[in-house]
């Protein structure tokens, strides 16, 4: 995984030795707590990012905390059942989604989310490949 997020950082210009990035894994109800605080919505979702310093912003400090991540597992192992290779490509995914979202990308317009689920397309191939190379990801 931490291969996939180092790519992600360094094609948008971060020196990933000076990213600071928090993922947080958790369950469905623990997930709807935040949507519902955060979000007003009162139900799970899959993923939310918590930005923390403006995209950017590492040009302007040395070091630069993107902001937290978290994924509900619950929610990735309902999508992909016991197949544990698509779990991991799951998690994987909603992971980059994530990331993606601090470096300031978002899905609001119809062209955004295409670039969006390019990316994702990508670097979810990228992290297939070396999941592939060593079995682990």
């Amino acid at each position: 995984m931490d291969g996939v997020i180092a790519r992600v950082l360094a094609d948008n210009g971060c020196d990933v030795r000076e990213c600071e990035i928090s993922i947080l894994f958790c369950d469905d109800q623990y997930m709807r707590q935040l949507n519902k605080q955060y979000r007003g919505v009162d139900s799970p979702t899959d993923v939310l990012a918590f930005p923390q310093d403006e995209p950017g912003a590492a040009d302007a400090v040395q070091h630069i905390t993107f902001g937290d991540i978290v994924v509900s597992l619950e929610t990735a192992g309902r999508r992909t059942g016991s197949d544990r290779e698509h779990y991991a490509c799951e998690v994987a995914l909603l992971v980059i989604h994530g990331l993606l979202h601090l470096l300031g990308h978002d899905h609001e317009e119809k062209n955004e989310a295409q670039k969006m689920r390019r990316l994702e397309r990508k670097y979810l191939a990228g992290f297939r490949d070396a999941m592939g190379s060593d079995g682990r990801g």
